[in-house]
């Protein structure tokens, strides 16, 4: 039923798909259809959450290849850069559908709490940075990154160039902040 869902919201978008419709597409009743999902939002909500535990999963095989620090933020960019273009399109049209954003919003905070947290912690450790610059620095390689794959999931732009534009700007900001740490280290008197 979910996959079907999912043809559906890719080739005409989330307000075509209805429990009726999934049930005539696979030959159920609508009573049975509605076994599997109590109501249409339910059934986007599964799906969106799929896809959702689709990245994140992906983002965690990555993340434990990287040998250091550089390697790992290297691959997780590509990574997600590559599964906004493999599989972005479908969670973008789902989160145009007002109800699906506003049910979803909890989970992306949380999953963006967890995930910046370390990495928060690691700039201020590494880069002698406040928590707060750190954070800002988190937050705006982020939203470089995110637009990047919505410019992908849009197919605006392809996966190898948006790989070949972000890139350069999320390694840029990680080399600006080592820089400004071992110039901060050469000023303060021993």
């Amino acid at each position: 039923m979910m996959d079907i869902a999912a043809q559906i919201c890719l080739q005409e978008g989330a307000d075509a798909v209805s429990l009726n419709r999934m049930a005539s597409e696979i030959g159920i009743s609508e009573a049975q259809a509605h076994n599997c999902f109590a109501r249409r939002i339910d059934l986007l909500i599964a799906l969106a959450q799929r896809e959702v535990d689709d990245y994140e999963e992906s983002r965690r095989k990555v993340g434990h290849r990287g040998r250091d620090r550089y390697s790992h933020i290297i691959m997780s960019t590509i990574n997600f850069i590559t599964e906004s273009g493999r599989r972005g399109a479908l969670l973008q049209s789902l989160l145009l559908d007002p109800e699906v954003r506003e049910l979803m919003r909890g989970n992306f905070d949380q999953t963006r709490a967890s995930v910046s947290k370390p990495i928060v912690a690691a700039m201020a450790a590494n880069y002698g940075m406040s928590a707060e610059e750190a954070l800002g620095s988190n937050w705006l390689v982020t939203a470089i990154s995110l637009r990047t794959g919505r410019l992908v999931s849009a197919g605006r732009l392809t996966p190898e160039n948006a790989i070949r534009l972000c890139l350069p700007m999320v390694m840029g900001s990680i080399r600006s902040h080592a820089t400004s740490q071992r110039n901060r280290a050469a000023s303060s008197p021993n």
